[in-house]
């Protein structure tokens, strides 16, 4: 009956951490890990979820830089324009354009990250038509 309770535990906690979303963000919500997809042309996904980390810029972009020899399309530039809470309402999801233009690369993207995120109100902002972040 133990190695049944422990093997269920076991289970339950490998749900939990391949579940589990990676997420930071910095004090001021202008930097940040998340995950994003590609989108086709038709908006539908294209691959897996990547780990990206994510720089706002002073020009209301956002810069990704993915991890892993395969998420290379992920890299770039990007746009925020609309952004949605998914079905739990526990994450929030961005749209995203190229905004580095011209290649051949996917023109779309959608990135998530949890709904309390320090990183919301400054992605939000820039759905809204913000800049990015003030030097001060």
């Amino acid at each position: 009956m133990l190695t049944v309770v422990a093997l269920a535990l076991g289970i339950a906690g490998l749900w939990w951490v391949v579940n589990l979303d990676p997420h930071w963000a910095s004090r001021d919500g202008t930097r940040f890990i998340a995950r994003a997809q590609r989108l086709t042309q038709g908006e539908q996904p294209l691959g897996r979820w990547r780990e990206v980390r994510a720089d706002v810029t002073l020009h209301g972009t956002v810069m990704m830089r993915p991890r892993g020899p395969m998420a290379g399309p992920l890299r770039g530039e990007w746009r925020i324009v609309g952004s949605t809470l998914d079905d739990r309402g526990k994450r929030v999801l961005y749209l995203a354009v190229r905004a580095d233009g011209g290649d051949t690369r996917p023109q779309s993207l959608v990135a998530r990250i949890p709904a309390s995120s320090r990183a919301r109100p400054v992605l939000d902002a820039l759905v809204r038509g913000g800049e990015g972040p003030s030097v001060s």
